[in-house]
């Protein structure tokens, strides 16, 4: 049977960049210039994100990612007090926090999955074509789109918070160049913690260049595409296999394991997703099916349902304590 590790951080509020405190009406920070930057990335030790993924797969250890933070009822999208709402509700450990990014007007690089403003702000009109300043006198929408009092969060807000706390898995929009992302990520001390989501092999090539200590989630169906980004020159022991939203492919993650590559899945995002169909069942206890199929990160819109499914699987607790050691801010 295998053993889940359910990995989710503890809260360091005190030590976060809270973006709660920003959130009164009034004129916007201004950006941060890349020495203030530096200053705040701080001296953290780095989590060994290679080193922790060989573990689970070599243990038969799952996480969780929490799709765009894991918004719920009064807790919106790519929201920093989300993050912090969904690795409370769980069990222990460091969490995966996958979040979008998008690019204001003046260039400053925020979270964001629309290229609207519509759906999940109180504003209107495309994110690109709106300052800074404009978008911190927003609030974020939650899934039902109340209002609520949390502000649009800046990626340098994000990854402050995450140090010695969790690891952003960044999904980076078509209008943002992948070379800002990689300047704040080197300039804010995060390469070796963060995942860079790519989608095509040139992707993975620009990642691994620009980025060469970051782990990368890339789209692998079939054995050649792996053997398409060896021949590319891209390490595969900084990639994690995203098998996709269908159904979990045993034998791929099968043949993957063997040449020492983990595999992530997806639950999430269709209207017909795998959380859709478990929700409607009422039979959460679905995913350690899905888990057990040699997925080493599970990705989902209901981290918290998942997490205690997971925590059913007996022995977790081992796992969880034997992968943690590679990530030294874990406690």
């Amino acid at each position: 049977m295998r053993r889940i590790v359910l990995w989710l951080t503890f809260l360091g509020l005190a030590a976060c960049s809270s973006s709660a405190q920003e959130s009164g009406a009034g004129a916007a920070p201004s950006p941060l210039s890349a020495s203030e930057l530096s200053d705040r990335a701080g001296l953290v030790p780095e989590p060994n994100l290679p080193s922790f993924f060989d573990c689970l797969r070599e243990t038969g250890v799952t996480a969780i990612a929490a799709h765009r933070g894991g918004p719920a009822n009064g807790w919106p999208e790519n929201a920093i007090e989300t993050f912090e709402y969904t690795v409370s509700g769980v069990s222990t450990g460091p969490v995966f926090i996958e979040a979008d990014i998008a690019r204001t007007k003046d260039g400053v690089l925020v979270l964001m999955h629309d290229d609207t403003l519509d759906r999940t702000t109180t504003g209107t009109g495309p994110v690109a074509e709106r300052s800074y300043a404009e978008l911190r006198q927003l609030r974020l929408r939650d899934k039902a789109g109340r209002p609520t009092p949390h502000p649009v969060p800046t990626l340098a807000d994000a990854l402050q918070w995450a140090k010695g706390h969790a690891i952003l898995e960044l999904d980076i929009k078509k209008s943002v160049s992948l070379a800002e992302v990689a300047e704040l990520v080197r300039v804010m001390g995060a390469e070796r913690r963060v995942v860079i989501i790519t989608y095509t092999i040139a992707q993975a090539m620009e990642v691994q260049s620009l980025l060469p200590a970051a782990m990368i989630t890339a789209s692998i169906e079939k054995p050649a595409d792996l053997e398409a980004l060896e021949k590319a020159g891209v390490p595969t022991n900084q990639v994690i296999a995203w098998t996709g939203t269908r159904s979990p492919d045993m034998a791929l993650d099968q043949f993957l394991a063997a040449k020492g590559v983990e595999s992530a899945f997806g639950t999430l995002g269709r209207a017909d997703s795998w959380d859709m169909r478990i929700a409607a069942s009422g039979n959460d206890i679905q995913y350690l099916a899905i888990a057990r199929q040699g997925i080493e990160l599970l990705a989902t819109d209901r981290p918290l349902n998942v997490s205690a499914a997971l925590a059913s699987e007996p022995n977790y607790l081992e796992g969880s304590r034997e992968c943690a050691a590679s990530l030294s801010f874990v406690r």
